[in-house]
């Protein structure tokens, strides 16, 4: 087997934290690399690729009496595939590498080195698994999903001592300014080091003068030119900016985004994952698009009115046949009570067409259009901030399952940087700005991304207002009961 060889020239803040932790492993006497480093910095600055040459050269180059160990993790493993084991196999490594015999990345556990060092992939959605195996190094791609709670979490497996430093590595790109990661370092006395990086980092984007534009670059940066609002601020310009006039600003990831939990095939209950709740009706909700994103949402809603987003389909270029075939799938797989829809008549009639009506408390089509009268889009989103919990003690009862995202991540959206889900939307939809000397107009600003947001708020407005959990099977009351006096009917002849 042959072995590529693929050139690498680490610039600026990269160059010096390869040199860090090379000479850590190389020249003994030298100072510990840091214990906790954040490398953050807007898109495509290199983050990843260059963690990834310093893990590759660290795994190559430590020598010792038992394996050195290196943990690349993610929020969820099969979210590993196509980012960073992507770049490890395709730009590190390059084709033709030995590393890449074996299983597939889709079934990987891990790689070992010919000198038994070892990667080992992981995710937090199996911290059992994951903390049955000792490591020296961690690296968190995209840590900003990463709670605080599940951050500190993973210092407790920082324990291999193949070599005397341990270290956990982490890379996102800005997020908003109070969250964990833009703050931690900022503590007097923290063991984090915060490393900037910026487009002229990058070799593929700029010539070594870190002025003059590649092909690529030029291309790349017209792209992130194009972005608006606080997207163009984390993603073009690398601030920790927070949008101003946010609509959900009560929405926190670490709260309303979460994780299925195993599937045990037994469990009749709770047949989408061990932590979610038991489900009493399934709905969906549509928003139409083409060129712009269409969205498909599966909800299942509590005996209480509480709603999970449990699937999602954030795609472009989509035909109607399609999406009515997911649909349908969904329908079947739930037994789903209704489908609201945005007001595309001909998407609700192919879907009645196949799937006729369906009960609950009445009789009506199953596909029907979506409320869009005068108020609707000011009471809707009034209905989703309450939903979504608030600092007065309202709980949340909005939650969006990790695993229900779109599993193929548009791959249009993706190279304009552009949501690929209604998570991804939630921080930049905001309110159309106020201009002075006219009254303030509570609406979204048109420019926001509100694909998913739309479909979610049909969604609430139809959850609010309707009720298809089943009364309790089997309930009798005693003839002396209050319900006797009231006359309900399920009061036993005989007692």
């Amino acid at each position: 087997m042959t072995t590529a060889t693929v050139d690498y020239a680490p610039r600026g803040p990269h160059r010096d934290l390869f040199r860090a932790f090379s000479r850590a492993a190389t020249r003994p006497g030298s100072p510990p690399p840091p214990a906790e480093v954040l490398v953050e910095g807007p898109a495509g600055t290199a983050k990843s690729r260059n963690i990834l040459e310093i893990i590759h050269f660290l795994a190559e180059t430590i020598e010792g009496p038992k394996p050195w160990r290196c943990l690349l993790l993610r929020k969820t493993r099969v979210s590993l595939n196509d980012s960073v084991l992507f770049t490890l196999e395709d730009e590190v490594w390059g084709p033709g590498h030995a590393m890449l015999n074996g299983a597939s990345r889709e079934h990987r556990s891990r790689y070992v080195y010919p000198n038994k060092n070892q990667l080992v992939l992981g995710g937090m959605d199996n911290v059992t698994k994951l903390f049955s195996t000792q490591y020296d190094l961690i690296y968190i791609n995209e840590a900003d999903e990463l709670a605080l709670e599940e951050y500190e979490s993973l210092f407790r497996a920082l324990r291999n001592f193949a070599v005397p430093w341990q270290s956990i590595i982490s890379d996102c790109n800005p997020n908003a300014p109070g969250h964990f990661l833009n703050q931690r370092p900022e503590i007097p006395g923290s063991a984090m080091k915060r490393v900037r990086t910026r487009h002229r980092d990058n070799p593929m984007l700029f010539l070594p003068d870190g002025v003059t534009k590649t092909a690529k670059g030029e291309v790349y940066m017209r792209t992130l030119d194009q972005l608006t609002g606080v997207r163009r601020l984390r993603l073009r310009d690398g601030i920790w900016a927070a949008a101003e006039g946010q609509i959900y600003e009560n929405f926190d990831p670490a709260v309303h985004v979460i994780d299925a939990g195993p599937v045990d095939s037994n469990d009749t209950l709770r047949p989408w994952g061990s932590n979610l709740p038991a489900f009493s009706w399934y709905m969906l909700s549509q928003d139409y698009g083409f060129r712009d994103a269409q969205v498909l949402q599966l909800w299942g809603v509590t005996e209480d009115r509480r709603a999970y987003r449990i699937r999602e389909r954030y795609r472009t270029h989509t035909g109607l046949l399609w999406w009515t075939d997911t649909a349908v799938d969904w329908i079947r797989q739930s037994d789903a009570i209704r489908m609201v829809c945005d007001h595309r008549p001909e998407l609700i009639q192919m879907l009645n067409d196949r799937l006729g009506y369906r009960g609950g408390h009445d009789q009506a089509p199953l596909a029907i259009p979506a409320n869009k009268g005068p108020g609707s889009i000011e009471s809707g989103i009034d209905l989703v901030r309450e939903m979504l919990g608030n600092e007065q003690g309202l709980p949340p009862r909005i939650f969006f399952v990790r695993e229900g995202r779109d599993p193929l991540r548009d791959p249009v959206l993706l190279k304009d940087h552009m949501p690929t889900c209604t998570e991804d939307e939630i921080p930049a939809y905001v309110w159309l700005e106020h201009r002075p000397g006219q009254p303030p107009k509570n609406r979204p600003d048109p420019s926001c991304q509100d694909h998913g947001a739309d479909a979610m708020r049909y969604a609430m407005l139809y959850i609010f207002r309707n009720d298809h959990a089943e009364p309790p099977a089997n309930r009798k009351w005693h003839p002396d009961s209050n319900a006797a006096w009231y006359g309900h009917d399920e009061v036993v002849d005989e007692w």
